[in-house]
């Protein structure tokens, strides 16, 4: 009984860590690029203009990859698993079906006329891609054998240029789905066959955000200012929440009912022109996070990477916010230095590695629980010696307590996201 009363409360103290203890830390100084994607808790890549660079070890560390971009800036990446991504630059777009390993260029005869603006897929076979030609004509192709042909649908509607141009795309399923261009919400009932502006009120949009395909929040402009507002019913009805964000380049992300983070500029020049926000109550309230931002995404409400600096004309850092401490948070003495806990991108088994350094002299053991305290794994570690863990065959995603210990003491506990 006293047992579970203990690990009853490490898992409470676990869990309950809330956003106002939340801390970003620097991962990459100066790292010089405009967008960034999680794909996984361990993967993460970013692009700026001829770069892209990735971690693999939950941000510590980053590889350039060697790919010829022409001297274009990364604008969008999109992931479908792993193991297959994209990400397109002014005129090109690239494509990975081995975790990133190598990349390639698909057809330049297709985009060579247009500027890509952004881009989704639903799965590894079909995806919608937005761009535009000079002067502000809009088009959106689509392929269904994964890029490697495409078809294009042009707008029949006017189009003005906006102060607020933005495009963004985001599909809630094979058949429907919604993008912008310029500030202007379009909407698709058929797979991208058709679009037409929905019969709505508000139909400037500066950005969207879909937790399911039913319910969702937009940033629509109301006399020119812009306000947020949420549907319950796939975007047919709009409700009012709250005033106050959303500007020019605006990215709203909320990762479920409560929990939004967006990054928007003002249109100030100088410091502070690009602010990033968070909100804990669905959107009623903000909060400032003193960080002028680029780029951010979240894997989950509780991690995520932003591309970030805090004073005028200083470099931009990638930043880490990791409030379920997945890799892990030394209590106890004999070790110094963190151990590394994370599981690897393409396969289902946990890596440790012990820092170097560091002579363990004491039999250590590994115990890993579920969300309610069942225990799952139980294993003895090798002294001093990095090594992988398979999971269980029968764990089902979701987040784990880890526990490291001695015979006589806690050494090491904290949370790995089973994600495959």
């Amino acid at each position: 009984m006293k047992k579970n009363t203990i690990l009853l409360s490490l898992l409470a103290l676990l869990f309950c860590t809330t956003a106002a203890k939340a801390q970003w830390e620097t991962v990459l100084q100066d790292a010089g690029v405009s967008c960034i994607k999680v794909v996984s808790p361990d993967t993460i890549y970013a692009g700026g203009k001829d770069k892209v660079i990735r971690s693999t070890d939950w941000g510590e560390h980053w590889d350039s990859l060697h790919i010829d971009l022409k001297g274009q800036w990364v604008e969008n990446f999109d992931f479908v698993s792993a193991q297959t991504g994209y990400f397109h630059t002014t005129h090109r777009l690239y494509k990975t079906t081995d975790y990133g390993v190598s990349w390639n260029l698909l057809d330049t005869n297709v985009f060579k006329a247009y500027i890509l603006r952004n881009i989704d897929f639903i799965n590894k076979d079909t995806g919608w891609l937005l761009a535009e030609t000079y002067p502000e004509k809009q088009y959106i192709f689509r392929t269904h054998d994964g890029g490697n042909s495409w078809d294009t649908t042009r707008f029949n509607y006017e189009y003005k240029k906006s102060l607020y141009d933005h495009f963004e795309i985001q599909m809630l399923s094979k058949n429907d789905g919604y993008a912008i261009i310029a500030d202007s919400l379009i909407k698709t009932a058929n797979g991208g066959d058709s679009w037409e502006l929905p019969n709505i009120y508000h139909t400037k949009v500066a950005s969207i955000s879909f937790i399911s395909e039913q319910n969702g929040f937009a940033i629509f402009y109301d006399n020119g200012n812009p306000a947020l507002f949420c549907t319950n019913d796939g975007g047919y009805h709009w409700d009012y929440i709250s005033y106050g964000i959303g500007g020019l380049y605006t990215k709203l992300r909320f990762l479920g009912p409560d929990t939004a983070y967006c990054a928007y500029d003002l249109g100030i020049v100088g410091n502070y022109g690009s602010i990033f926000v968070t909100s804990l109550d669905g959107g009623y309230t903000w909060d400032y996070k003193g960080a002028e931002c680029l780029d951010f995404d979240m894997h989950n409400s509780a991690y995520g990477f932003r591309i970030a600096r805090y004073e005028e004309y200083a470099p931009y850092f990638i930043e880490r916010l990791d409030l379920y401490n997945l890799q892990g948070n030394i209590t106890d003495e004999p070790i110094k230095k963190k151990i590394s806990v994370f599981t690897h991108y393409q396969s289902k088994a946990l890596q440790i590695q012990f820092p170097e350094g560091n002579t363990i002299n004491e039999t250590l053991f590994f115990e890993l629980y579920n969300s309610q305290g069942k225990l799952c794994l139980s294993k003895e570690l090798h002294k001093s010696r990095s090594q992988s863990i398979a999971f269980p065959p029968h764990l089902a995603k979701g987040i784990y307590i880890y526990k490291i210990s001695s015979e006589n003491q806690s050494i090491q506990s904290g949370k790995i996201l089973l994600s495959i």
